[in-house]
């Protein structure tokens, strides 16, 4: 067990991911649950019994997902099945989430936050809906 612990700590990302805590944090000061954000294969979701860990997976859902790994306290612990690429484009999320957004929703044409079809001629220009950008303050 501690050489695991050894192996994670080692395989741990420093990058600052103040801006996707503050996202969810917003998020939850509007009363929203269940938070998600999508980025171009990428889901980032906030744990159900911890409000400060946010969850890294593919895009796909459980039980078929792979899970990339956690940030905590804005460092990100990738999981042993994280390859580098993935912890490249995190580090790109975090730095700025709502540009990634806007990137997303472009190129998908749906809101990261809710995943709904954008409709609206502004909200596809911005890549994401006016209120989900409200409320996760993008």
């Amino acid at each position: 067990r501690a050489a695991d612990k050894t192996a994670q700590a080692a395989r741990a990302v420093d990058l600052t991911a103040s801006k996707i805590s503050e996202a969810f944090a917003a998020a939850r000061a509007k009363g929203l649950k269940r938070l998600t954000l999508r980025y171009d294969g990428l889901k980032i979701k906030q744990s159900t019994k911890h409000a400060d860990t946010l969850y890294v997976t593919d895009h796909r859902s459980y039980p078929d997902q792979t899970y990339y790994g956690k940030i905590v306290a804005e460092r990100f612990a990738p999981s042993r099945d994280c390859p580098d690429e993935i912890r490249d484009r995190i580090a790109t999320i975090a730095a700025d989430p709502a540009a990634a957004a806007k990137v997303y929703g472009q190129k998908t044409g749906t809101c990261c936050c809710c995943g709904a079809e954008l409709t609206d001629p502004v909200s596809i220009a911005n890549g994401i809906g006016p209120i989900c950008a409200g409320n996760y303050g993008f």
